[in-house]
């Protein structure tokens, strides 16, 4: 489940577009602690979304049907150093005007499963940071799993 979470989220991303129709958000990958080991990580262009997972809590339902309420962080990186991410209010546009309407929308049911609509839950503002700005929102989806 958690792969086909994860490629949704990476398609609907990289459609946010700017006013010249060009993919605003540059990188999408796996959270692994990126920012800790900058210098020893493959580069990333920014910004760049790491998708990350907290532990999902599964209940049975009848007949092989699991289903879950996931929760996904998002690390929303930017670079403080590069043109127009090196105002914080540009990165918080990106946040809060260009990210939630396009997740908003996604939805998917197959055959073998379903996603729900997203929903932000919670909101971190990063008002700590070197370089690279790593701001965090958590979103929660419903989904269902059968076998």
């Amino acid at each position: 489940m958690r792969s086909q979470i994860y490629h949704l989220l990476k398609s609907f991303l990289l459609s946010i577009k700017d006013d010249e129709e060009k993919s605003i958000i540059q990188h999408v990958d796996v959270w692994n602690n990126q920012l800790a080991f900058v210098e020893e990580e493959q580069p990333f262009s920014t910004p760049a979304v790491f998708v990350e997972f907290a532990p999902i809590h599964w209940k049975s339902q009848t007949r092989g049907v699991l289903d879950a309420e996931v929760d996904i962080t998002l690390h929303i990186v930017t670079d403080s150093r590069v043109g127009k991410w090196d105002d914080a209010l540009e990165a918080f546009d990106l946040i809060d005007n260009k990210i939630p309407p396009v997740l908003a929308r996604i939805r998917k049911i197959a055959p073998t499963y379903s996603i729900g609509a997203f929903t932000r839950i919670s909101s971190d503002s990063d008002h700590d940071h070197g370089e690279l700005q790593d701001n965090t929102e958590v979103y929660r989806v419903h989904v269902q799993q059968s076998y």
